[in-house]
C-alpha cells in the first residue's frame, strides 16, 4: 500500500489510544471541576468577608452587626451555588461534544480503514492523484496487478509518457491524452474510454478508463480519482459470442428447414428464412399469431390447442400437421418446440414429414393389403412373432381347423390344441424359425382339429423382418396334405387294383382264348378278336368314369353300333349305371348276344330288329333288362349249349347271382336278365353318351399301293398293324416308335396316310401331326386315349380309333381318307 494510506493508519491508531475508558469515568471528571471551582469560590469569598469585617474594625472602631454578616455569607452561598451549577452545566456540554466528536473520529477512523479496504481490494484499478503535478497518492493492488506499475507514489505525470498506450484505433496516447491528465488539467470527466495498454510482460490489454477531478469546496481542483477495468478477455469472449451469433444467425437462416421463436406467451417474433419461404408469408405476417394462416384448417383446432395447452403448462410441445407451401399445396410437419430456461422463449423446429407420412401411409396400405391378402388367403397362413403373439392369421387356417381367433392368439394355444403332447417338441421347432434368414419346408406333420379330425399339413415358413415392436416375424403356409396323403393311399390301391384287374384280364384274355374252339381258323381269330374288343371299350367306359361305372344305355349303344347300324335297335331305359366289378362281365353278355344275332338272328337281315330296354324294379330291389329280337329268321331252341350260352349263365347266374330267362319264340330270341342291387347304381348317374359317329358310307377301293406311315411305340401293335396293312396290298412306311424318327421318315419319304399312336414313350405324337397337316397328309391317331389333349382344332378334327382297333374298321377308316383325301368328322371311331 502507499505512504499515504499508511499514514492515515497511524493517525488513526494514536487517537485511539486517547479515548476514555468509560462512560463512568468521563461523567466524574466532569463533576470535579465544577465543585472544585464553587468550593474556591466560597473559601475565597469567605476569607474575603472576614478579612473585610475584621478591617472594617480596626479602622473605623465600629461594630458590624451580626446580621450584615450572615447576609454576606448567604450572598457567599448563593453565588458558589450558581457559579457550581453553570459552571457544571458547561462542563457537561462540553463533556458531551468530546464524546461525540471522539465517537464520529471512530466512525471516520472505521470508514477510513474500509475505505482503504475497498480500495486495496477493488476488482477494478484505482488510481488517485494530486493536482496540479498529478504526484500519485493511491495506486490500489488491482490497478498494480493491471498496469504492473511499481507501488510507489509522488511520481508526476511525466511518468505515463513511458505507459505505451493506445487508442481504439491503435494511435499512441500524447501524455497530455490520458484521461488523469485532461481530469486534472482541463476538469474534464472522462467515462469508459477504451484503451489499449501494452504491459511490460508483453501481453495486451483491452482496458475502459474512466477519470473525474475531485474539486474542494472553493471548486478548485485538488485531485483526480481514475477507475480503469481489464476487459481483455471480457471483450475476447463478447467477440467469440458475436461470431457465435452470427454463425447461429447465419446458420439459422441457411437451415432448409422451418425455425421459429415465440415469447413466453407463445406469440411468434422470428421466423427464419427457410421458414418464410415456404409459406410465402414474410417474417411480419407470420410474427404474433400470423402462424396460424399456414396451418391446414382442418388442423388448425388441434395445433392451436396442442399450443395453448403446452405453453400453459410449461411442457414441450409436439405436432404432425400440414403447413400450406407457398404454391398452396400442403404437407404434413413435424413440429418440435421447447422453453429456453433462461429467457422463457420458445424455440421450434418445423420438419417436412410428407414423405414419411406418405411412406407411412403406404406402409399402412401394405399391412392392410397383407392383412387382407393373409386373412383372405385360400389357404392356411400364419405371421407370429418372435415372443409367440400370433399377429395374422388366415379365415382358412380357422375353418380349416375350427379353432377360433381367439383360441389362436398365440403359438402356444396353437400348439396345445393342434399337437397336445407333442407341443413340447413342437414349441422348440417353432422357436428355432426365428433364427433362420432363409425359407425352409418343415415337412408333414399330423393335426388336431376342434372337431378332432386328424389332418396332414405341410408347413413352409420364411422370415419377413420385424415390425414395429422390433420383433422378428415369420410367416407360415400349410398345405393340407389330407387330400394327397388320402389320394396317394387310393393311388396306391389303384395300381394294386389295375395290376389286380390287368391280370384278370389278360386272365379273361386266356379264358377267351382257350374257350373260342372252332375248326376255322380266321372264325376263331373273329371271334377272340370280337370278345376282346367288346373287354376294350367296357374298360374305355370305366376309364372315362374313373371306375366309378358304366352308363348301361352307353354300353349297350357302343356294343350294337360296332356291329350294326343304328336303325336296326333300340335302347331304351331309365339312367342306370352298372356297377364297376360288373361291367366287364356284362359287356361280356351283351357282346355274346349282338355276335349271336348278327350270326344267327335278327341283325343277320336288313329287316331284322333288336330292342333293349331295362326298368328298375324298386319292390325286388332288382334291375330287369330285357332283350328281344324281331323280322329277323325263324329261330328254334338250340341243340346245344354253345360258348355264348355258357357265359351268360355263368356270368349271370353264378357270379352276379342275378336271374337269366331264354326263349326263343319264332320271331325272334328273347333273353330276361334280372341283376341284384349291388350289380347297378341309379343314383347321381349322368349318360356320358357320345355323339354317334358319322357313318362310314361303301366307298370304293383305295389304291392299294398307297404308302402308309405307322407310327406306334408298342413292338407288336406296330408289327399287328404292318401285318393288317401290308395284307391289304398297303406299303408300310417304318414302323417308326419316336417323334424324331417319325419327322424326319415324313420329310424324307412323303407318305399317302399316317396312323399315329398319340403317346410316344412319353412324349406326344402332335409335331408329327401338325408337320403332316402342313404337308397336306391326311392321318388319323390310333390311341387307348378316349379324346385328344390339345388346343389345336385342326388335330381335333382328325379320325380318332380307339385301341384295340377291329382291321376291318382300321380298312374302312383309310380307304375312306384316301378316297376321299377328306378327313372324317371329329370323334373317336368305335372299335
Amino acid at each position: 500500500m502507499t505512504e499515504a494510506c499508511s499514514g492515515i493508519s497511524r493517525a488513526s491508531g494514536a487517537s485511539s489510544a486517547n479515548s476514555p475508558a468509560n462512560p463512568a469515568g468521563t461523567e466524574a471528571g466532569s463533576l470535579r471541576f465544577p465543585l472544585f471551582v464553587a468550593l474556591c469560590y466560597a473559601i475565597v469569598s469567605s476569607a474575603w468577608i472576614a478579612a473585610s469585617d475584621r478591617a472594617v474594625d480596626l479602622l473605623f472602631a465600629t461594630n458590624v452587626t451580626t446580621i450584615q454578616t450572615y447576609k454576606g455569607w448567604a450572598f457567599i452561598a448563593l453565588t458558589a451555588g450558581l457559579l457550581f451549577i453553570v459552571l457544571w452545566r458547561e462542563c457537561r456540554r462540553r463533556h458531551s461534544v468530546e464524546t461525540a466528536l471522539r465517537d464520529r473520529e471512530a466512525i471516520l477512523q472505521r470508514e477510513r480503514s474500509l475505505f482503504e479496504a475497498v480500495l486495496r481490494q477493488a476488482p477494478i484499478g484505482i488510481s488517485i492523484s494530486n493536482a496540479p503535478g498529478g504526484e500519485g497518492i493511491i495506486l490500489n493492488d488491482r490497478a498494480i496487478a493491471i498496469t504492473q506499475a511499481p507501488p510507489t507514489t509522488g511520481e508526476d505525470a511525466s511518468r505515463y509518457e513511458g505507459y505505451g498506450a493506445r487508442h481504439a484505433d491503435g494511435s499512441p496516447y500524447a501524455m497530455e491524452e490520458y484521461p488523469t491528465v485532461r481530469a486534472l488539467r482541463e476538469g474534464a470527466a472522462i467515462d469508459w474510454e477504451p484503451m489499449i495498454y501494452h504491459r511490460p510482460d508483453g501481453r495486451t490489454l483491452e482496458l475502459d478508463v474512466s477519470s473525474a477531478p475531485v474539486r474542494d469546496g472553493d471548486g478548485r481542483i485538488v485531485a483526480s480519482v481514475t477507475i480503469f477495468v481489464d476487459n481483455t478477455d471480457a471483450n475476447a469472449a463478447k467477440r467469440a459470442l458475436a461470431e457465435r451469433d452470427d454463425m447461429l444467425r447465419t446458420t439459422t437462416e441457411a437451415l432448409p428447414g422451418a425455425l421459429f421463436v415465440a415469447d413466453p406467451k407463445g406469440r411468434n417474433i422470428y421466423s427464419n428464412q427457410s421458414f418464410q419461404t415456404y409459406t410465402g408469408l414474410s417474417a411480419d405476417q407470420l410474427s404474433g399469431e400470423g402462424w396460424m394462416q399456414a396451418v391446414h384448417p382442418d388442423d388448425l383446432p388441434g395445433a392451436l390447442a396442442g399450443w395453448e395447452s403446452a405453453v400453459g403448462r410449461d411442457a414441450r410441445f409436439e405436432s404432425e400437421h400440414r403447413l400450406r407451401r407457398s404454391d398452396g399445396s400442403y404437407r404434413w410437419h413435424l413440429i418440435l418446440a421447447v422453453r429456453e430456461t433462461r429467457t422463457g422463449r420458445w424455440i421450434g423446429t418445423g420438419t417436412d414429414i410428407h414423405a414419411i407420412k406418405e411412406a407411412e401411409l403406404a406402409l399402412a396400405q401394405s399391412e392392410e393389403r397383407l392383412r387382407r391378402a393373409i386373412e383372405d388367403a385360400p389357404f392356411p397362413v400364419m405371421v407370429h412373432a418372435e415372443d409367440g403373439e400370433v399377429v395374422l392369421i388366415s379365415q382358412a387356417w380357422l375353418d380349416t381347423t375350427g379353432y377360433t381367433a381367439a383360441e389362436l392368439s398365440t403359438i402356444g394355444g396353437w400348439l396345445e390344441r393342434a399337437y397336445g403332447e407333442r407341443c413340447g417338441t413342437m414349441r422348440m421347432d417353432i422357436q428355432r424359425l426365428h433364427q433362420f434368414d432363409r425359407p425352409i419346408d418343415e415337412g408333414d406333420y399330423d393335426i388336431r382339429t376342434a372337431d378332432g379330425r386328424r389332418l396332414t399339413w405341410a408347413f413352409r415358413s420364411s422370415p419377413i423382418g420385424r415390425d414395429s415392436k422390433g420383433r422378428h416375424l415369420v410367416v407360415s403356409m400349410a398345405a393340407d396334405m389330407t387330400g394327397r396323403k388320402e389320394a396317394e393311399s387310393r393311388l396306391r390301391l389303384l395300381m394294386r387294383e389295375v395290376d389286380h384287374r390287368a391280370k384278370n384280364t389278360l386272365a379273361v384274355v386266356q379264358s377267351i382264348v382257350l374257350l373260342s374252339r372252332t375248326e376255322d381258323p380266321k372264325e376263331f381269330a373273329s371271334a377272340v378278336e370280337g370278345r376282346v374288343t367288346a373287354m376294350a371299350r367296357a374298360h374305355s367306359l370305366l376309364a372315362a368314369s374313373r371306375w366309378s361305372g358304366a352308363d348301361l344305355a352307353t354300353l349297350a349303344q357302343e356294343e350294337l353300333s360296332a356291329f350294326t347300324q343304328d336303325i336296326m335297335f333300340t335302347v331304351s331305359g331309365p339312367p342306370v349305371a352298372i356297377a364297376a366289378e360288373a361291367v366287364q362281365s356284362f359287356s361280356m353278355v351283351l357282346h355274346e348276344l349282338v355276335t349271336n344275332a348278327v350270326k344267327y338272328g335278327a341283325l343277320s337281315v336288313t329287316a331284322g330288329r333288336v330292342a333293349v330296354s331295362w326298368r328298375v324294379d324298386k319292390a325286388a330291389g332288382l334291375l330287369r333288362v330285357e332283350w328281344t329280337e324281331s323280322g329277323g329268321p325263324t329261330v328254334a331252341p338250340p341243340t346245344r349249349h354253345g360258348f355264348g350260352s355258357i357265359l351268360l349263365e355263368q356270368t349271370i347266374l353264378s357270379q352276379m347271382h342275378g336271374e337269366l330267362v331264354l326263349e326263343w319264340p319264332p320271331e325272334g330270341l328273347s333273353c330276361r336278365i334280372a341283376l341284384p342291387g349291388d350289380c347297378f347304381v341309379v343314383s347321381g348317374v349322368h349318360p356320358a353318351r357320345k355323339p354317334p359317329p358319322k357313318a362310314v358310307k361303301d366307298q370304293k377301293a383305295a389304291d392299294p399301293g398307297a404308302r402308309i406311315l405307322v407310327v406306334e411305340d408298342e413292338a407288336l401293335t406296330a408289327m399287328g398293324l404292318q401285318q393288317v396293312l401290308e395284307d391289304a396290298g398297303y406299303r408300310v412306311v417304318g414302323p417308326v416308335a419316336r417323334v424324331q424318327d417319325a419327322i424326319d421318315l415324313a420329310r424324307t419319304s412323303p407318305p399317302d396316310l399316317a396312323v399315329l399312336d398319340v403317346n410316344l414313350f412319353g412324349q406326344p405324337s402332335f409335331p408329327v401331326a401338325e408337320l403332316l397337316d402342313d404337308m397336306g397328309v391326311p392321318f388319323l391317331f390310333c390311341t387307348g386315349y378316349g379324346s385328344l389333349n390339345t388346343t389345336n382344332e385342326r388335330l381335333r378334327q382328325a379320325p380318332i380309333l380307339a385301341k384295340p382297333v377291329p382291321p376291318d374298321r382300321l380298312l374302312r377308316t383309310i380307304g375312306a381318307l384316301l378316297v376321299s383325301r377328306i378327313r372324317p368328322a371329329t370323334g373317336v371311331v368305335p372299335s
